[in-house]
């Protein structure tokens, strides 16, 4: 093998082996002899250039889709349409009263059966969808009530006992999402105050519990994740008497016109 060694100038760099041969890059009277100069070109390859410009590519739709995805969330958020509302609710329940009665004795002028509670309620006009916080009040259990419209479904979610229950919607105790929220903006406006009526259902729990709640919609889906799941069904009415001695557990919740008791027989 030989080596050649030449600098920018044409002149040899280190000493010469034997077997090396000098070859300038510019021969000294190469014009006049006729031998030819060789010129050497560098050029990116193909195969660069390639891979840039697919990189290129990919990172202008990268941008683009973030632009456009962005956008879309943004465009949901400003167009969603809340009613958010703390609602403040008192009545008598001539249930409590009764059963007092038949505890304790005839009803006397200091009692009092009168309660008062305090619900949160978020509505999604938009969506069709109502979410009420109950706090724990009279003999109810603190929970989350939702009713979706377009489902027809409504889901009560124990927030204590980590337990969501479904069942049908029934239109004739709750309003619609818009009709509730012109309801609620004239109640806290002081415009009247309802006449509040208590009414009880009884619904008995569907055994076994179910996977999920994906089939009543993604709004009841998307809260009752990592719950236990229950289909509900309508229960005959249970003397007072016996619901004292059985293990029943209570929601309620007001639409500003009844406060709804759902006892839930498991």
């Amino acid at each position: 093998m030989t080596i050649i060694k030449i600098t920018k100038d044409g002149k040899f760099v280190g000493k010469k082996k034997a077997d090396e041969v000098i070859v300038p890059l510019h021969p000294e009277g190469a014009r006049e002899v006729g031998v030819r100069q060789l010129n050497v070109d560098y050029h990116t390859t193909r195969k660069t250039r390639t891979i840039v410009n697919v990189f290129l590519v990919l990172m202008a739709l990268l941008v683009l889709a973030t632009g456009v995805v962005g956008g879309v969330y943004l465009y949901k958020y400003m167009a969603h349409k809340h009613h958010k509302q703390e609602v403040t609710v008192q009545y008598d329940d001539p249930v409590a009263m009764a059963v007092s009665s038949q505890t304790k004795g005839p009803a006397t002028p200091g009692d009092s059966y009168s309660f008062t509670m305090v619900q949160e309620v978020d509505i999604e006009m938009d969506m069709e969808v109502e979410r009420i916080d109950v706090p724990d009040f009279d003999d109810c259990r603190r929970s989350l009530i939702l009713h979706d419209f377009p489902n027809n479904y409504t889901a009560i979610i124990d927030v204590n006992d980590q337990e969501c229950f479904i069942m049908d919607l029934d239109r004739t105790q709750m309003k619609p999402p818009r009709s509730f929220a012109e309801l609620v903006e004239k109640y806290t406006s002081g415009y009247y105050t309802p006449r509040l009526s208590v009414v009880r259902q009884e619904y008995q729990v569907v055994l076994p519990k179910m996977a999920d709640a994906k089939f009543a919609g993604p709004a009841i889906a998307a809260e009752c994740i990592g719950l236990d799941v229950y289909r509900l069904e309508k229960r005959q009415p249970t003397p007072i008497l016996e619901i004292q001695f059985t293990y029943v557990k209570t929601y309620g919740f007001s639409n500003l016109e009844q406060v709804i008791k759902d006892q839930i027989f498991k």
